[in-house]
């Protein structure tokens, strides 16, 4: 059974350019340090406004969805 891991992140809607374009170095980060590589999505109808963005990923096991919730400034020694 996988577990997913879900983060719901609200920016504001005038500010959407500058949190995507943050959002961007956090996909680069996955890439590069080996973290969990997520999906992110976007909803344009339901229950989310539209300035929203839901980032998840599938984990294999409870411990990898605890270790990946780990901060990584205390997981990875980022800063």
């Amino acid at each position: 059974m996988a577990y997913v891991l879900r983060f719901v992140q609200r920016f504001r809607a005038a500010d959407e350019a500058a949190f995507m374009a943050l959002e961007a170095q956090f996909a680069a980060l996955e890439r590069r340090k080996g973290w969990p590589k997520g999906r992110r999505s976007r909803p344009f109808a339901g229950r989310e406004p539209v300035h929203t963005l839901v980032w998840e990923a599938e984990l294999p096991t409870l411990a990898a969805v605890n270790g990946a919730a780990v901060t990584p400034s205390t997981r990875y020694g980022v800063v």
